[in-house]
């Protein structure tokens, strides 16, 4: 045993060199020592003298030979002897022996229990990833080879790309992909989400402009800057498999040339020579191409809406929205009147809070950030004629209406003014609720502090140990830290005011099923409003000893407020569907508390029983509702007020006038029928449907039977109504059939929430979520999930799960870790949501959109070792036409706010201070530690060599940005870089 020198003895060589047989096995007291051993422990007495015989002689070297025997090994552990030798003297490596595996039960000679070895000799080396990646590649181009037709396999194996591969291996597979599959809108999108994230900005352009060439002429002649390879595989994206132009690409009114024409708006938007004016002038352009498609106006229109409000141009888009309204609806609320008093009042403070930063003694950068954000909060609207300008020089405060002629056109076609009423309201900051992947098809995802509102109506349908639960006194935290001016969460500037009156608008010129998807929309609204200022349970008036919990005397303000907002709403706009009435319920929850929400729900369900004219599936929602309301906590079991509701609903019944709980028999019947409606649905779907309206998309459709059966059926059945749902799933979103894919995410939906009552949401999330990746609440029940969870999923639902999935689907994952950081005030021991915030920010890509790299900038700034520059340089890149990711910039990175507002100032962005404006006469501004540059869609310059200096490395890097941007655009100069 070589453990220690003071081991090294005859005695020892002896006992190992010995033999030993396979029947015995020699055992040596735990206490034996030797003389020899004894004299060694006791050779050395001081640390002198150990020092000079170790320099005085080199250390032998000792091996133990233990010879091969299944029955022995060399156990250190119970050497004691150990523990009476200096190890600081002696330094020694042990070294273990492995013997055969004992199967269980079976005992070592002389019938004493066998230890299990905890060390081994060596470690096994990592594999490389590379040979794996190959196999897996090659597995998935045998079964394409087999199925080429295949959309669901397409998809899988481009996700695999995006995860194990690189940019330029996703841009293969995906264009092959929609190459053998032409006719897939899926694959087609999924084309140029990989185009744009595989090639330069230019590139994409031209790519874009080249496919919208081919309706008009053949595409025969090269793609300027394309080798010959990509230019055939750009020639058979849209052919057939006969190699003929597919009709919806060579018809002007096909959807596919609308498609086109909204990715090359949104790629125009972020190329550096793009202006609002461009901008606006391609839109028209793209209005005439698509005359005669549905709703080509209503999509359109919001591309170049979000253009200007990622820019800041407020002023031009409200302009634009409060013109279109007015052609098309001709309401007589709007645009509210510019009360002078209100905008004297706000002036003055506007005024008050410049003078106070003007002499707070700041930093140039932070004063410039402050007064930007407080301007623009401000001057969102424009400047009414005649009005003095406290900024002559700035045309921007004045847009003209002929700036915005070219996007004023009536919506005359069937069901086309409700979609551009659902654009309107979306360009006003006002999200779409409940986030499902349905909706998603009929409008864009939010952006800024206003995304974060669907997580927050979502998130309370968890069970409240779930880690993405938000405690209510963190919401209002939550959004100040993503939110952008002007906003609607106060009504200091007149924003609010000018929002309510854009809803009264769309509200009074629509009648029927639209006005009660409209006013379903807006409650709901409400409601996320309540949530997100600290609402909740307990803040509830009356709310007896929780209150102190749910919020403080703002709270109960603000829910009053709303309350009686909703219920104004009700009175004034005469609705005949029990619907809005049920949205009322869940606004009575959070505002009035669980008795008054039970009593408007069992109104509405009496109300909704007794009219014939509602559906059923209308009745079975408000049922749903009644469930929600009278559970004792969110995520809570089946009430028997809800049990009673569902029974009554499903079997057409008048509910008694106490809901009790229902019988045995009677809630087998209420399952048996929606196990039969359930069927014909699907097999309905199965022989094939149609896209849903936009007011079928705003109201519960028929998937409410599967809802209702997941709540009422038992564990076993909902284990098989999952592994059904999750194959006709993967089947109906292949097949791109929308109403059908709705039908199975809502099923999907049902079961995840009785699964998290269970304890298994997070299981149940992953497996449904990237088949849904906008759907909110799939997203936060697999947010947080522990790693035990991961085990039951398969190798490809593992990988699946790492692909970029959107903004929804990365804000949800990030928001436990979020919470935790904002609950610990970002202190060390929460910084650890900078790496979920960077990772998200990584894997979503320009998928995740600007909220996301706005969050992960928030907490790079507030982590204990920041990377702000590469964060900023990453978060510019990928969306240099959103304005405040430049001022979050300047707000962390103070020195360079010159060079972020003449980035700005380059790129047309709205700009409301200038920061030499703000320059005092004594202000010394001190040298700036790195330097933030304009971000060009170009190749970055080559590193400086090692041996230039850091002054002479920055120096060259300005150059060669300068060099880039004048051979772009000509009007760059070394001074507004720096």
């Amino acid at each position: 045993m070589a453990l220690f020198p003071a081991y090294s003895s005859q005695e020892e060589q002896n006992i190992a060199e010995e033999p030993v047989s396979a029947g015995s096995v020699k055992v040596v007291p735990e206490d034996f020592q030797t003389d020899s051993t004894e004299s060694q422990l006791l050779a050395s007495d001081t640390e002198d003298d150990k020092a000079i015989e170790n320099s005085s002689k080199p250390a032998p070297s000792f091996s133990l030979q233990v010879q091969s025997n299944d029955d022995f090994y060399v156990d250190r552990k119970l050497d004691r002897g150990n523990l009476r030798v200096s190890t600081l003297y002696y330094p020694g490596r042990p070294q273990y022996e492995c013997g055969r595996v004992r199967l269980a039960g079976e005992s070592s000679a002389g019938g004493r229990a066998r230890r299990s070895r905890r060390y081994y000799s060596r470690r096994a080396a990592d594999e490389p990833d590379e040979p794996a990646v190959a196999a897996r590649a090659a597995a998935y181009r045998q079964l394409l080879a087999r199925a080429p037709h295949d959309v669901a396999l397409w998809e899988r194996y481009i996700d695999f790309q995006e995860v194990c591969g690189d940019a330029e291996t996703t841009l293969t597979a995906a264009e092959e992909a929609a190459a053998r599959v032409p006719r897939s809108g899926r694959l087609r999108a999924r084309a140029l989400a990989a185009l744009r994230a595989a090639r330069p900005l230019h590139v994409c352009l031209e790519r874009l402009r080249g496919l919208l060439a081919a309706g008009e002429r053949p595409l025969l002649s090269p793609v300027p800057h394309e080798p010959e390879s990509a230019r055939a595989v750009l020639l058979t994206v849209f052919l057939d498999g006969n190699g003929v132009l597919c009709k919806e690409v060579g018809k002007k009114c096909g959807n596919v040339r609308l498609e086109l024409w909204e990715r090359l708006l949104g790629a125009l938007g972020a190329s550096p020579d793009c202006d609002a004016a461009q901008l606006t002038r391609a839109a028209a352009a793209a209005l005439a191409d698509t005359r005669g498609v549905p709703h080509a106006y209503p999509r359109l229109f919001y591309c170049v809406g979000s253009y200007l409000r990622a820019a800041g141009l407020w002023e031009r888009l409200v302009l634009s929205i409060e013109l279109v309204v007015a052609m098309n609806y001709a309401p007589a609320s709007f645009p509210p009147p510019a009360l002078a008093e209100l905008a004297e009042r706000a002036e003055r403070r506007l005024r008050d809070l410049e003078d106070k930063v003007a002499d707070s003694g700041l930093p140039l950068g932070a004063r410039w950030v402050r007064v930007e954000r407080a301007r623009a909060a401000a001057h969102w609207r424009p400047a009414p004629r005649g009005a003095p300008l406290d900024t002559p020089l700035d045309p921007q405060r004045s847009p003209l209406a002929p700036d915005v002629a070219d996007l004023l056109l009536p919506a005359s076609a069937p069901g086309e003014p409700l979609h551009l009423a659902v654009r309107l309201l979306q360009l006003a900051k006002v999200p779409l609720l409940p986030a499902t992947q349905w909706a998603r098809r009929v409008g864009g995802a939010p952006e800024g502090g206003e995304a974060l509102l669907p997580l927050l109506l979502a998130v309370h349908a968890l069970p409240p140990a779930h880690p993405a639960r938000v405690p209510p006194a963190l919401a209002p935290r939550l959004l100040t830290l993503l939110l952008d001016p002007p906003h609607y969460f106060s009504d200091d500037t007149g924003y609010l005011s000018w929002v309510n009156a854009l809803w009264d608008a769309c509200c009074e010129w629509a009648s029927g099923w639209a006005r009660a998807a409209l006013l379903c929309w807006r409650l709901r609204w409400l409601h996320a409003l309540l949530l997100a200022a600290g609402g909740g349970p307990g803040a509830a008036a009356g709310g007896g000893p929780e209150a102190a919990a749910g919020g403080g005397s703002g709270t109960a303000a603000e829910a009053v407020r709303l309350r009686g907002e909703a219920r104004a709403l009700l009175r004034r706009f005469d609705c005949a569907s029990p619907l809005p009435f049920a949205e009322l319920a869940r606004l009575e929850l959070l505002a009035a508390g669980r008795g008054a929400a039970l009593r408007v729900a069992a109104r509405a369900l009496r109300a909704a029983l007794l009219d014939p004219a509602c559906p059923p599936h209308h009745v079975l929602h408000v049922a749903r509702v009644v469930c929600e309301v009278s559970a004792p906590s969110d995520g809570a079991a089946l009430s028997a007020e809800g049990a009673c509701a569902l029974v009554c609903a499903a079997l057409g019944r008048a509910p008694p006038a106490d809901l009790a709980a229902p019988a045995a028999s009677d809630l087998a019947a209420a399952l048996e029928t929606c196990e039969r409606r359930c069927g014909a649905a699907e097999g309905e779907l199965a022989a094939g449907g149609g896209d849903e309206g936009v007011a079928e998309a705003l109201l519960p459709g028929v998937a409410e039977w599967a809802r209702a059966r997941a709540l009422l059926a038992p564990p076993p059945r909902r284990a098989e109504l999952l592994a059904a749902a999750l194959a006709a799933a993967r089947d109906a979103t292949a097949a791109e059939r929308a109403d059908a894919s709705r039908y199975y995410e809502e099923s999907a939906c049902a079961l995840t929430a009785a699964a998290a009552r269970e304890g298994r949401a997070a299981l149940t999330a992953r497996l449904l979520a990237p088949l849904f990746p906008d759907n909110a609440y799939l997203a936060l029940a697999g947010a947080g999930a522990p790693l035990w969870a991961r085990d039951a999923c398969s190798q490809e639902q593992r990988v699946r799960a790492l692909a970029a999935r959107g903004a929804c689907h990365a804000l949800a994952a990030l928001l436990p870790a979020l919470l935790a950081a904002l609950a610990a005030d970002f202190a060390p021991a929460g910084g650890g949501a900078r790496g979920a915030s960077a990772d998200e920010g990584r894997g979503g890509g320009a998928a995740g959109g600007a909220t996301l790299w706005s969050a992960r900038l928030e907490l790079e700034a507030r982590a204990p070792a920041p990377r702000l520059p590469a964060a900023l340089y990453a978060a510019l890149d990928a969306a240099p036409e959103h304005k405040w990711l430049y001022v979050r910039g300047a707000a962390w990175c103070g020195g360079e706010a010159r060079a972020l507002a003449d980035a700005l100032l380059e790129r047309a962005l709205r700009l409301h201070a200038l920061p030499d404006e703000l320059r005092a006469a004594d202000d010394n501004i001190p040298p700036a530690t790195y330097t933030v540059p304009f971000i060009s869609h170009h190749p970055p310059p080559d590193p400086a060599p090692p041996s230039s200096s850091p002054h002479h490395a920055l120096q060259k890097n300005i150059k060669n940005c300068v060099c880039q941007l004048r051979r772009t655009t000509g009007v760059y100069s070394l001074s507004t870089i720096v």
